[in-house]
């Protein structure tokens, strides 16, 4: 893959060293490609991920993070226009798994607890120190977790666990109503802040018993509960609740060392943003693992579930809240989650590249009756350079040319952006079939790169891809 060998030349003009090893590493939920590369004195983790803005994000973030001498991994190299940067290799122990191997054979410790403490003596000066010089113009998803954003979590919830898992019916205008209510009553705290977004235990590294903070790309303007609620309702962390408060009380001492807050009026909102922080992961198990098939996700829904259990109790809020109530007691009391798990219905992209001058013309087999064809003829033709009119889009020197030119990407990008658009509506919807066209003069060069370049691009989208060119098919 072309991200591959750059990275490696990134790699080289940095250590000036060749990289003997190169690793894909396991991905989290997101679009992005994470490698390991190694040289025989050095290692670095190098990253390939679509959107620019995201890149831009992090890149930023961190340099305003290490200004301030918190942990987070040094960036070594950018490439931007190739959507990749190399940074540094923190190693592979999460909080979450150095905390595991310590529970295998005691509980919940004091060893444990005294890292939640370190994180925790950390976390106030990302939030309010750093905050301060974060700059909010490149958060790439929301600049503020408002009310906006606040109604983007809950709709998420609804979309990718209501409509999947809740059988019961619901009154959507009723529910909108406790939506809007509850993103009113948060939006009474302060919010002039830096909120990490996903703060949570694998999020965060430990190296040389210290902790490092990774991920936090979709960081944005909000207020201190939110990250805090993450890091302790943290679906799989399963901390106990004696600790959680005690942690929450060490937190609020931490946070009165820079600003003055009062502890009674924090937790009185810090519950509401525990509830939206559980919707919107539940949200997230449901997407990923249901819509993106990656299954293993669901194991985190009934440990979320049980701290909506402990939060019946503790929020104030959900008696103003009777429809949303009313489906968390109903979801509370689910017994056995895997009953209700839905039949995973994969979303397959048929990929058809064709020539506008023969007879031939893509057709749907589905009952969809068609779908996107994208018209490449405005591209630079490789045609016209005789060392590449004998090719196809599917040899390397073609696909080199092609990469070359701006606005071949350009237009690729625009495609990328409403097919993602239409697969995500299609995947949340429950949909099984989307076909996407490219048409070129001869349907030999253009289409056919373009064809495949979305193909790789859709790869790790969780739906199921077919690629079919009709002109080289029949010339074969």
């Amino acid at each position: 893959m072309i991200e591959q060998e750059l990275l490696k030349k990134l790699f080289k003009q940095h250590f000036n060293e060749e990289v003997f090893d190169f690793k894909a590493l396991k991905g989290d939920g997101s679009d992005r490609t994470v490698y390991r590369l190694t040289s025989q004195n050095h290692t670095a983790i190098g990253i390939y991920g679509k959107n620019r803005k995201e890149n831009e994000a992090f890149i930023s973030f961190s340099k305003t993070l290490s200004e301030q001498k918190i942990k987070v991994p040094e960036i070594y190299e950018i490439d931007l226009d190739n959507h990749i940067y190399l940074e540094e290799d923190l190693g592979d122990e999460l909080l979450f798994t150095w905390m595991e191997k310590i529970k295998s054979s005691e509980s919940f410790n004091t060893e444990i607890v005294a890292m939640y403490q370190n994180v925790l003596k950390v976390l106030p000066t990302i939030q309010i120190i750093a905050g301060k010089k974060i700059n909010f113009g490149l958060c790439y998803q929301h600049i503020e977790f408002a009310h906006e954003s606040m109604l983007w979590d809950m709709h998420y919830f609804k979309w990718n666990f209501l409509n999947l898992f809740y059988k019961d019916n619901i009154d959507n205008e009723l529910l909108e109503c406790d939506f809007n209510q509850l993103a009113n009553i948060l939006m009474q705290e302060d919010r002039n802040f830096f909120m990490y977004r996903d703060f949570q235990s694998r999020n965060i590294m430990i190296k040389n018993n210290e902790p490092y903070f990774i991920d936090y790309q979709s960081g944005r303007r909000g207020a201190l509960q939110y990250d805090v609620a993450s890091l302790l309702y943290d679906a799989k962390a399963k901390i106990p609740q004696e600790i959680r408060e005690a942690l929450l009380d060490f937190y609020i001492s931490e946070v009165n060392k820079i600003i003055n807050v009062n502890p009674e009026k924090f937790k009185k909102y810090f519950y509401g943003f525990v509830l939206i922080r559980i919707m919107q992961a539940l949200g997230a198990y449901g997407f990923v693992g249901i819509v993106k098939n990656k299954p293993h996700f669901l194991n985190s829904i009934p440990f979320a579930i049980d701290n909506l259990r402990i939060l019946q109790k503790q929020c104030s809020f959900l008696s103003d809240l009777p429809v949303l109530n009313n489906i968390i007691e109903k979801i509370c009391a689910i017994d056995n989650w895997q009953e209700i798990v839905p039949e995973n219905k994969e979303l397959t992209v048929k990929i058809v590249s064709f020539s506008f001058k023969k007879n031939e013309r893509p057709k749907d087999e589905t009952d969809n009756g068609g779908g996107f064809v994208f018209d490449c003829r405005g591209l630079v033709n490789p045609f016209w350079e005789e060392k590449l009119k004998n090719l196809t889009g599917l040899d390397s020197d073609v696909k080199i040319f092609l990469d070359s030119k701006e606005r071949v990407q350009n237009f690729l990008s625009h495609v990328y952006e409403l097919i993602d658009l239409t697969v995500l509506s299609y995947q949340t919807r429950g949909y099984n079939n989307l076909m996407v066209s490219f048409g070129c003069t001869g349907g030999q060069h253009r289409s056919v790169y373009c064809a495949e370049k979305l193909a790789e691009h859709l790869k790790n989208n969780g739906v199921k891809i077919s690629v079919q060119h009709l002109v080289l098919k029949n010339n074969l």
